[in-house]
């Protein structure tokens, strides 16, 4: 059973994949989330498509004032974080990580 293991994960790049299958697991068991998504459209989705437990808040990992709002957001509606599953996409072109520019990790 995984709400024993984390009663309240953020899950970032929660509007499609394996992010979303992620949160609606993690409600079905019992758990709360925060849908932490850049598409507004997406995160919302998963939110309302995987219950009461879980709470939508925009979030651009890529910048550190956006991505901290997950983490207030958590904090005002559960008290707390318990995980964080990071499923965000990388913003450069589909090649493995080993052969990525370090400046693109860098947070402006």
């Amino acid at each position: 059973m995984i709400v024993s293991l984390a009663k309240l994960p953020v899950i970032t790049g929660a509007g499609s994949g394996i992010g979303r299958a992620s949160a609606k697991l993690f409600v079905a068991e019992g758990a709360k989330v925060v849908v932490a998504e850049i598409d507004a459209t997406l995160g919302e989705a998963t939110a309302r498509e995987a219950g009461a437990g879980a709470r939508f808040v925009h979030t651009d990992v890529t910048t550190k004032r956006a991505s901290s709002r997950w983490l207030q957001h958590a904090r005002e509606a559960f008290g707390h974080v318990d995980v964080l599953l990071n499923c965000a996409g990388a913003r450069c072109a589909r090649r493995p990580v080993t052969e990525v520019d370090p400046s693109v990790w860098t947070t402006p």
